[in-house]
């Protein structure tokens, strides 16, 4: 049997008339009727899918084209039921019906998910409502449109009325503005005028206290053997050192306020400074029936070793000050990447409240008196000052009665060291010294020292006459020790300069200065020359000048003295 023979005439099969004994009345009923239902199957599917071209925008219009199929497949079942009351084209119906089995079943899954979201579509009352509540805003978009519009007028004439009052501001604002320029520069001056003070007052101040600080050093060497006039010796000394200190404290928070100091960072050996520093202060702390202990360790930071110096210093003056039983401790120890310093001592304590104000200027604890030996209230002030320079800060713990403690944390240096740290011995190699200082104490006290210490000396109080002498002498002497300024004329810089050129040799140089100008010190180490600060200490310039001669130049190292406060 083919395929055709079996879609539309099986073999042995009747039409479905002849079930109906081809009674007129039931076949034609039968008809009429599956005829009415496909017609009107194929019109309702006619008239979804017209619905759903012209509403594309509905968001679910893919169910009414499954119904169109699903009803289109219906209505053709039923016009297939009349064309089998006369032919028997059962397997063509078949086929029919399987389609709109598969159609129903797809519309009946697919339909079942999208109910609750079908559900949850406004309705048409919710939507009349949503209408309402919009033209409602349409329409106060209006009215505000309107008051707008009628606000127009006024902000115009607002404007008008603003463009005067700021033009009559601005002029007003050109006179502030002009006004601050003047005092601004009334200001600046004001600030030149600090600067030049404190270099003059620097220098001026540091000429006398150099000359005492050198003639005491001479005398206590030769009345060493004379013990009243030693004792005498002795406490004139602590008097000057109480001056310099008094003196070095006042110019030092000038400078650091002024900006005037920068500081050099180099590699330092905190441990072997922490250590130098303790067998400094051991014999005063004993004679005060102190301990003075160190934990030292080898390590090393980069920071201005000069300035690190001075707030030790300061730190253990403060604790020496300030501790009549018990002792105090240095620690040196290693947190990560950093070395942290502790200056601990069992001392009087500080009340918490005053923690912060002790590091303001004069502010002293139990000294109401203002016992001089007890200082002038500016070490703390200097060391928290110094601290911010070199980019850390001071940390202070204390209970009162039971000591105090500050600490300072310094980056870790890894490098390793390839010179000796070790300071020259005081070892005199001997020799003859041009010396270039224009005030004559302080001069005279160089010749007394340096020919104590074994040296020859020539002597000219200004650049002029250090060049006269020196070629004078054809140039045969071993170094020069010079002050920076020297009144009219050369400076001890530009003469040393000079003398080395004209001997066509390098000749060791100590520049000594007083001066804090940043254009001073920055000339100085133009140079290449040894700089120290006034006022040093003899057995600072001994070493010094020793160094220099042992080396054969005077060129500045990174253990030479520089901007120190």
């Amino acid at each position: 049997m083919s395929i055709g023979d079996w879609l539309l005439n099986p073999a042995g099969l009747t039409p479905h008339g002849f079930c109906l004994s081809w009674a007129p009345g039931l076949v034609w009923l039968h008809a009429a009727s599956d005829a009415i239902i496909g017609l009107a199957y194929f019109s309702v599917p006619l008239a979804l899918a017209s619905f759903a071209r012209q509403r594309r925008d509905l968001q679910y219009g893919w169910v009414l084209y499954l119904f169109v199929a699903f009803i289109l497949a219906c209505g053709t079942t039923h016009l297939m039921s009349i064309g089998t009351l006369w032919f028997p084209a059962y397997g063509v119906e078949g086929i029919i019906k399987l389609i709109t089995a598969i159609t129903s079943i797809a519309a009946a899954i697919l339909l079942w998910p999208i109910i609750p979201k079908l559900v949850a579509l406004p309705s048409p009352a919710k939507l009349e409502s949503l209408n309402a509540e919009l033209n409602a805003n349409i329409a106060e978009q209006q009215r505000t449109a309107d008051l707008l519009k009628q606000s127009e007028s006024r902000v115009r004439m607002a404007n008008l009325d603003l463009e005067h009052r700021v033009r009559d501001q601005t002029a007003e604002l050109r006179a502030a503005v002009a006004e601050a320029e003047r005092a601004s520069s009334e200001a600046l001056r004001a600030d030149r005028a600090k600067s030049k003070f404190l270099a003059a007052a620097s220098h001026d101040l540091r000429q006398p206290v150099q000359s005492l600080t050198l003639l005491m050093d001479v005398i206590k060497r030769q009345t060493a053997d004379n013990p009243k006039v030693a004792k005498a010796a002795d406490m004139a000394q602590s008097s000057i050192t109480s001056l310099n200190g008094m003196l070095t404290g006042l110019l030092d928070i000038s400078r650091l306020d002024a900006g005037v100091i920068a500081p050099v960072m180099t590699t330092v050996d905190i441990g072997e400074l922490v250590d130098r520093l303790a067998r400094e202060y051991q014999p005063r702390a004993a004679a005060n029936g102190l301990e003075l202990r160190v934990v030292p360790r080898a390590l090393r930071v980069s920071t201005d070793g000069s300035l690190l110096e001075r707030i030790i210093r300061n730190l253990i003056e403060n604790a020496l000050r300030y501790t009549v039983t018990g002792g105090i401790l240095v620690a040196v120890r290693q947190r990560r990447e950093f070395v942290r310093l502790d200056v601990f001592d069992t001392g009087i304590g500080i009340p918490a409240d005053q923690q912060t104000e002790i590091f303001e200027e004069f502010r002293q604890l139990n000294n109401p008196a203002r016992d001089s030996s007890k200082g002038l209230g500016l070490g703390l002030a200097i060391v928290s000052r110094l601290a911010r320079l070199l980019g850390t800060k001071i940390e202070v713990a204390s209970r009162l009665g039971r000591g105090a403690r500050f600490s300072l944390l310094l980056p870790l240096d890894r490098t390793v060291p390839t010179v000796s740290d070790a300071k020259s011995s005081l070892s005199d190699p001997g020799g003859c010294i041009l010396i270039i200082e224009d005030n004559s104490e302080v001069s005279q006290a160089y010749e007394l020292m340096l020919s104590d210490w074994g040296y020859a000396t020539i002597t000219a109080t200004s650049g002029e006459e250090a060049l006269d002498r020196a070629a004078f002498k054809n140039w045969r002497f071993d170094a020069i020790l010079a002050d920076h300024r020297l009144g009219a004329g050369l400076t001890g810089t530009v003469a040393a300069t000079e003398i080395a050129r004209r001997a066509n040799r390098s000749i060791p140089t100590l520049i000594l200065t007083g001066d804090t100008a940043k254009e001073r010190i920055a000339e100085i180490k133009l140079s290449g020359f040894r700089m120290l600060h006034k006022p040093i200490g003899a057995d600072d310039l001994r070493r010094a000048l020793a160094s220099s001669l042992r080396d054969g130049n005077g060129k500045s190292s990174s253990h030479d003295s520089h901007d120190e406060p």
